[in-house]
């Protein structure tokens, strides 16, 4: 069965975060990502909880959204 990828988000008070992320991680979604993470970030979330329980699998780039997620976070 595949899952279809996509990102899904729950806040927990303004500086809290949950987002999870399904299916395969590729460019596309990153890229979405990336957006939210910073979209959370300016809208106040300093707390991230990230839940990649579904992923099926990931391009290499995660690692470059998640180290720039958490630089954005600390410059707030």
């Amino acid at each position: 069965m595949t899952v279809k990828s996509g990102i899904s988000v729950a806040r927990g008070g303004l500086e809290y975060a949950r987002v999870a992320v399904r299916g395969r991680l590729e460019s596309k979604i990153l890229d979405q990502l990336r957006a939210q993470l910073g979209a959370l970030v300016d809208d106040g979330a300093r707390y991230l909880t990230l839940d990649l329980s579904r992923v099926s699998s990931c391009a290499p780039e995660l690692a470059d959204v998640l180290t720039w997620a958490d630089l954005r976070a600390g410059e707030k």
